[in-house]
């Protein structure tokens, strides 16, 4: 356990898609608070997606994303898609050209079923915070996968847009946490909602040891 909290997993996500591809603009308006970010970055996958194969992102239709995507083991990790060992998930991109970005997901709080123990099992300063995301319990983001009705999403806007970073995550894990309880009431079927820190590796990825090595990579 990390000042960070727990870590749930890594990933390796995209950043070459344009914002127009991924969120036009009517998923924009129905989607985001903020609806002028450059990039929406979530641990959900549909809202960020990564560059492992991944047939529920088909829908992108994006050269590198879905089942075009880097092939992986049947078994990477237990929640949604991320990996338990940050090294393997490294190994397994040798080859993957276009710009991404290697991160890590943290809970702050115990998971709600048990997380078997990451490979790091906590983060160091080679990390950069993006921002804190609200979730359910597979990963699913409240703040911007659970579209906002016309009749709710001015007072929304109006009270929550101002607390969200350029990435439409949470500067601070208490806002992130007051935004929980408004998940929880109006998307009752993905109740409980939670926090989780999104993190981004700083560095070369080719600095991350082999399976079982200790990650710190200098600044």
């Amino acid at each position: 356990m990390t000042p960070a909290g727990m870590v749930l997993g890594y990933d390796v996500r995209e950043r070459w898609c344009p914002l127009e591809r991924l969120w036009p603009v009517p998923r924009r308006q129905q989607f985001l608070l903020r609806t002028d970010v450059a990039k929406p970055l979530s641990a959900d996958v549909t809202v960020w997606p990564g560059v492992f194969a991944d047939p529920q992102l088909d829908w992108l239709e994006e050269p590198g994303l879905g089942s075009n995507g880097v092939p992986v083991p049947s078994m990477r990790g237990w929640v949604q898609n991320l990996w338990q060992s940050l090294a393997a998930i490294v190994a397994a991109l040798p080859e993957h050209g276009g710009p991404v970005d290697i991160i890590a997901v943290t809970s702050p709080v115990p998971w709600h079923f048990a997380v078997p123990v990451s490979e790091p099992p906590g983060l160091d300063d080679s990390w950069d915070l993006l921002g804190y995301d609200v979730v359910d319990g597979w990963l699913l983001s409240g703040l911007m996968n659970c579209g906002y009705e016309e009749h709710e999403v001015d007072a929304l806007r109006s009270r929550w847009a101002r607390l969200l970073n350029a990435h439409h995550l949470f500067g601070a894990e208490g806002d992130a946490a007051a935004f929980v309880v408004v998940s929880d009431a109006r998307v009752r079927e993905h109740a409980p909602f939670r926090v989780c820190g999104l993190w981004r590796l700083r560095g070369d990825r080719s600095a991350v040891p082999p399976v079982g090595g200790v990650v710190r990579i200098a600044r």
